[in-house]
């Protein structure tokens, strides 16, 4: 998942992979980070792109697309994050 931030594998793909069923998996992920595979693998992105938008100075959609959202990355970031991506930048900047 780590290596697959820009352009993210689909879970079906991760299961082939790792060579377990989609259920072992999600029980798996369960068990150790609470989460399922899709919502960690969301976090992890949107964990990411946090880190872009608060240390450099790249644009927003790049930053949206270097992380695997093409598109519906405020509403996303906004979930996680309680702030739009641009207010989450204005806090940062303003100290």
């Amino acid at each position: 998942m780590q290596a697959n931030i820009e352009e993210p594998l689909p879970i079906a793909d991760i299961v082939r992979l790792v060579g377990v069923s989609s259920r072992s998996l999600e029980r798996r992920f369960r068990r150790a980070l609470n989460a399922r595979p899709a919502e960690y693998y969301r976090a992890l992105r949107l964990n990411r792109a946090n880190n872009l938008l608060l240390n450099t100075s790249m644009p927003i959609n790049e930053i949206a697309l270097a992380c695997g959202f093409p598109s519906g990355f405020t509403p996303h970031y906004r979930a996680h994050f309680g702030v739009t991506p641009q207010a989450a930048r204005r806090r940062r900047q303003q100290g």
